[in-house]
């Protein structure tokens, strides 16, 4: 068996118990088997060589974003997947900083939750699918969300405050914000 990791090196849970795999078995049951004991881990793919050889391909998350809850701190991906979670006591705050915080108007219990879980919150999950935006497709820096009510999301950059709605998709919020950025740039406001 060789596992291999794109990007940086993450375990792979179960993969041990793999030595003894049947012929038989197909690739897409083995991938299945082990993304269920992987939750830290964004894609897997595993590949087979013949006559006895196993690849094990993985991509791991990455934590995107940081939401306080009753208790300490979640790690987030861009998914809502809890990657790490940490009591208030425990919190340090270079950590902290290097992620954009959450803020969210229901209270969020910390003993409610494990690493592996995902949030269940829609407004969290479309407000993480705007940060990947934000970052990814525009180059903006959040430092902070704040999620007031059902529908309304805050994003805040060093100088400037965006707001969205969750009841609208990211692609068509992405393009008017693409448009104002477009305009400002060329007026000279950014």
């Amino acid at each position: 068996i060789r596992i291999v990791a794109v990007g940086e090196s993450t375990p792979v849970y179960g993969s041990d118990g793999l030595y003894g795999v049947s012929f038989f078995e197909t690739t897409s049951s083995i991938e299945r088997r082990l993304k269920e004991n992987n939750r830290h881990i964004k894609q897997l793919l595993v590949l087979r060589r013949w006559p006895n050889e196993l690849t094990i391909m993985t991509v791991a998350r990455r934590a995107v974003a940081q939401i306080s809850t009753d208790g300490g701190v979640f790690y987030l991906d861009e998914e809502g997947v809890i990657l790490k979670r940490t009591r208030l006591a425990e919190v340090d705050e270079k950590e902290m900083s290097a992620f954009p915080d959450i803020q969210f108007y229901q209270r969020i219990l910390y003993d409610s939750y494990q690493v592996g879980d995902t949030l269940p919150f829609r407004e969290i999950i479309h407000s993480l699918a705007i940060l990947t935006h934000m970052r990814e497709r525009e180059s903006l820096d959040v430092v902070h969300i704040a999620i007031s009510s059902q529908n309304v999301i805050r994003c805040s950059l060093r100088n400037a405050t965006i707001t969205f709605a969750a009841d609208r998709s990211v692609e068509e919020q992405g393009y008017v914000l693409r448009q104002l950025l477009k305009q400002f740039r060329t007026t000279g406001r950014t």
